[in-house]
């Protein structure tokens, strides 16, 4: 390959990038204004969500503790426990 080619084909390439860069340049930033747009708004629901549970954990919890003496009752007095049954 001769010389001449290679610097027909980076006037070439240049020629080329020149006319269609104005075509898709806009394109790829609004691509990535898209993109950013839409990775923004998944981890602020993931954040709500993760958020929602860990109240949801800590609810029931406390509604766990405040039952644990009704239930401790429950099973001493229904018969359930091994010492009342022997």
């Amino acid at each position: 390959m001769s010389r001449t080619y290679f610097l027909h084909s980076f006037f070439g390439l240049r020629l080329l990038f020149a006319v269609l860069a104005p075509i898709f340049l806009p394109i790829v930033e609004v691509a990535g204004a898209i993109t950013v747009f839409a990775i923004n708004q998944i981890s602020t629901g993931a954040e709500h969500i993760w958020r929602e549970l860990r109240d949801l954990g800590r609810n029931a919890f406390r509604v766990i503790q405040r039952l644990k003496p009704v239930y401790r009752e429950s099973y001493d007095t229904n018969g359930l426990s091994l010492h009342l049954r022997c």
